[in-house]
């Protein structure tokens, strides 16, 4: 199953990824990109990641060979959370994705990564999906959602059941 959420910035993609992530954490991996602010301006972006790592991924002001946006990008903590995500991965697993964009396909690992979760029949994937990019991953989708404020709930309870679906049907149970 590959499930894909795309949506205009500050619709709450990242909030609803998060939401389900927390609802299936026992059988998930992955990452989270979080804003740094400062004075209530966006700075920065870090990763968080389902094990507890944290690493500044994007900075404005700062010197680097990569940048886009006028944020410079640290690609080695990228590469750092895929090599970690990909040890960490069971068949059965639902691997968590925030997001697939445009900063993060500056990364050739990550490129490589997500292709080979999209085109895997073993690793179900959920993601967020920055709008100039799901023309390259929708056909690879099980489920494509546009996200608003007025589907917002919807969209979560119809991935949450298909995620339910998925983790009692793998492991021959009932989800509490």
């Amino acid at each position: 199953m590959k499930i894909l959420i795309s949506g205009k910035s500050g619709v709450g993609k990242t909030t609803l990824l998060f939401k389900l992530f927390n609802q299936f954490r026992d059988f998930s991996v992955g990452f989270f990109t979080k804003e740094i602010r400062k004075n209530g301006k966006r700075v920065g972006f870090k990763i968080v990641t389902s094990y507890g790592f944290e690493g500044v991924f994007a900075r404005k002001g700062e010197r680097g060979s990569k940048v886009y946006a006028g944020y410079t990008i640290f690609i080695d903590v990228l590469d750092k959370v895929v090599e970690e995500i990909k040890a960490r991965i069971d068949k059965g697993k639902i691997l968590f994705i925030d997001e697939i964009g445009k900063m993060e396909m500056l990364s050739p690992n990550f490129v490589e990564f997500v292709d080979e979760a999209m085109k895997s029949r073993e690793i179900c994937v959920v993601a967020s999906v920055h709008r100039a990019l799901v023309r390259r991953y929708r056909a690879l989708a099980t489920k494509f959602y546009w996200l608003t404020e007025e589907n917002r709930e919807r969209v979560f309870e119809e991935v949450k059941l298909s995620l339910q679906s998925l983790v009692e049907a793998r492991r021959g149970g009932h989800l509490s």
